[in-house]
C-alpha cells in the first residue's frame, strides 16, 4: 500500500499524471475504501479536468468557426 500511494503522490508532484493514475487506481485496487487514496484520486481528477479543459475549449472554438454547409 505504502508504494503505491507513494508512487501517486510523485505523480502528482511530478505533474506526471499518467504514473500518479497508476499509483492511485493501485492503492484503491487493495484497499477500495483508504481515505489517503481517495483523497489523491480527486486530485488526480482534478488535475486531469483542468488539463482537458482548454483542450475541449479550443475543440468548441474550432467548431464554431468552422462553415456548416
Amino acid at each position: 500500500m505504502a508504494l503505491a500511494l507513494a508512487r501517486a503522490h510523485s505523480g502528482l508532484e511530478k505533474n506526471d499524471l499518467r504514473m500518479a493514475r497508476s499509483g492511485v487506481f493501485w492503492a484503491l485496487s487493495l484497499q477500495h475504501d483508504n481515505s489517503e487514496a481517495l483523497m489523491l484520486k480527486q486530485q488526480l481528477l482534478a488535475r486531469e479536468r483542468e488539463r482537458n479543459s482548454p483542450v475541449d475549449a479550443t475543440r468548441g472554438s474550432a467548431k464554431a468557426a468552422s462553415p456548416t454547409d
